[in-house]
């Protein structure tokens, strides 16, 4: 596993966010800090991949569950229907991508199977 993240933006090269023990190369923090409509009342492809991957890290018990503040045993089933999702996702909008959203894409899919397999072998689970 990857012991740094960094991330490609208009910018430059910068820090990604981590969340759990996965690293998410993100600008949705930068864009957060330059756009002064709040956090929640704004849309975008990157922040909607920024959730599904919230979402698989609370999977795989990585983070806390928002609703209740606790972690969660990992729920391979679950992280792997996020990961289905993210992948058809990916499928779904080839070539109608701007280039940070499809490395953003690219990047997250690639930590979140990486983070399933080493969860899946550490189990024992077929």
């Amino acid at each position: 596993m990857r012991t740094r993240c960094s991330k490609l933006s208009a910018a430059g090269v910068g820090m990604g966010r981590r969340i759990g023990a996965l690293c998410y190369h993100s600008s949705v923090s930068a864009v957060a800090d330059t756009n002064p409509v709040p956090n929640d009342a704004r849309v975008s492809f990157l922040a909607f991949l920024y959730s599904l991957a919230g979402s698989a890290a609370v999977h795989f018990g990585d983070v806390a569950d928002p609703a209740t503040g606790e972690k969660r045993a990992p729920n391979l089933e679950q992280a792997g229907h996020v990961i289905e999702v993210m992948a058809m996702l990916e499928q779904k909008t080839k070539g109608n991508l701007t280039s940070e959203e499809r490395q953003f894409l690219e990047t997250v899919l690639y930590e979140l199977r990486m983070r399933f397999v080493a969860l899946k072998g550490s189990s024992g689970r077929p």
